[in-house]
């Protein structure tokens, strides 16, 4: 395998794991807090899910809060913040420049005479900071109250 297409199988992998734990996280955060419509012609609306809090002020009388319930709760989801892997390589081949290279030990003992170690090899991947939406949408939700 060229080491270009190993560095890209990787960063897919990654890629692909970081979406599917934010599209988890987007649906735990609608699914839990938001009712879910669906209206004329197929559109879908989530609206935030209510709760009535009562709050007695020193004159015995007492005030009625209409809050959404995502306004009082944390959100500390699983983020995918980095991703460190080291892989032990050899280099099999050297082509125009190019580096062919297998895992240590997946070679047979006839391709490992004439392999070179190339020792290891260390990918650090960071993910980017997550979608504003959701703090958008909490902010909204705080002015509410």
């Amino acid at each position: 395998m060229k080491i270009e297409d190993l560095l890209q199988t990787i960063g897919i992998a990654v890629q692909e794991a970081h979406k599917a734990i934010e599209y988890n996280s987007v649906g735990q955060f609608f699914g839990n807090y938001f009712d879910k419509t669906e209206k004329n012609g197929g559109n879908i609306t989530y609206t935030p899910k209510i709760v009535e809090v009562e709050i007695p002020d020193s004159g015995g009388k007492s005030r009625v809060l209409y809050t959404p319930i995502a306004a009082l709760v944390q959100h500390k989801n699983l983020n995918l913040d980095c991703v460190k892997l080291n892989l032990n390589i050899d280099v099999s081949e050297e082509n125009n420049g190019g580096l062919q290279v297998s895992a240590q030990g997946a070679n047979s003992a006839q391709d490992n005479a004439e392999s070179k170690q190339a020792g290891t090899l260390e990918i650090t991947l960071k993910c980017s900071d997550t979608a504003e939406g959701i703090a958008r949408i909490e902010t909204k939700l705080h002015e509410m109250l």
